[in-house]
Parts: C-alpha cells; sequence; structure tokens
C-alpha cells in the first residue's frame, strides 16, 4: 500500500483541519483526517499504488470554512518483469498495475549503452510481453523499465541484468579439406 505524506500552510484562525480524498475522476470526497490547530503535515496510509487520488484541505473557521485548492498525487510502484534469453532473442513480460499509468517503457542496455527501447502504451494487456532480438553473446545487458503517470512523473525502476547469450551452433556446415 502507498503512503503520501502531505504538506500545508493551516490558516491561523482555523480550530482545526480535514482532510478529503478521492481518485481523480470521481465526484464524492472521502473523509481522510481530522488534524488539531496549527498542524500542517499528515501521513495518508493504506491508499494504492499507481492510482491517481485528489487531496484537499478543508480549514475549519468560526466565520465560515475555507477549502484549499485540489492537488493530485500519486506512488508509483514498479512491477515485477521476467525476462528470458533464447538464442539471441530476449522475452519479456509484465502485468501493468493501476489505471493512472499511462506508459510504461523498457530500456536494454547494451554494455552500459541504451541501445534499443519499447514503449507500451495504456491501455494495455494484461499480461504485457515484447521481445528484443540481434543480441551478441560477447556483450552485457540489462534492461529497464519506466513508468509514466497521468500528472506527468516518470519513475525509473533498477536494472535488471539478463542472463547470458547463448552462442547459436552452426548447423549443416560443409567443408572441403584439401
Amino acid at each position: 500500500m502507498a503512503d503520501f505524506i502531505l504538506i500545508w500552510n493551516p490558516l491561523w484562525p482555523a480550530t482545526s483541519q480535514k482532510l478529503y480524498y478521492r481518485e481523480k475522476g470521481d465526484t464524492t470526497w472521502l473523509n481522510l483526517a481530522t488534524v488539531q490547530r496549527g498542524i500542517g503535515t499528515y501521513r495518508a496510509v493504506g491508499l494504492e499504488y499507481n492510482v491517481d487520488y485528489e487531496f484537499q484541505v478543508q480549514d475549519l473557521i468560526v466565520s465560515g470554512d475555507v477549502y484549499s485548492n485540489v492537488d493530485d498525487a500519486i506512488v508509483m510502484l514498479c512491477v515485477p518483469v521476467t525476462i528470458s534469453v533464447s538464442g539471441t532473442t530476449l522475452t519479456y513480460t509484465f502485468s501493468p498495475e493501476g489505471d493512472d499509468i499511462t506508459k510504461y517503457t523498457l530500456d536494454l542496455y547494451k554494455n552500459g549503452i541504451a541501445t534499443q527501447q519499447k514503449v507500451h502504451t495504456y491501455p494495455l494487456s494484461d499480461p504485457t510481453t515484447g521481445t528484443f532480438t540481434n543480441l551478441t553473446p560477447i556483450d552485457i545487458y540489462k534492461l529497464r523499465l519506466s513508468l509514466t503517470s497521468t500528472v506527468g512523473g516518470t519513475k525509473s525502476c533498477d536494472l535488471i541484468n539478463v542472463p547470458a547469450v547463448s552462442c547459436v551452433k552452426a548447423t549443416d556446415v560443409v567443408g572441403t579439406i584439401i
């Protein structure tokens, strides 16, 4: 589950603040918490990864309540990527998680340099599979998954070591002895 740290500037005459949240696109606000006068931070726990949430603060004031602007946020979670190598082809598979990730990008690094890229955009099949071809046995490969969210952020996941590419045996070789 995702945690969000909310930070705001409470209005001084407020006796307390009510915090609300909702998934972006929903019309109903859900009560998150009520905090005491002068407190301007709160840790929201138990929300889902890869979901775009909107947050709002209501300052409770005797003369009339004041609502903050609506801000949205997302905590992106890298999804596991399964890889296999057969001959000179790398096959990868992952399961997209959350509707608010609009793009999954896989970069293949050859000897530390990004050489090939595959981009999968929302909506995706579950699982999503793709391949990189023409790998060579003398090179070292790594794979990186990056996620792009609806709120414009991008998260790069850890590099994944690719198993060594095996040599492909030549078959039906004919030679002449001199």
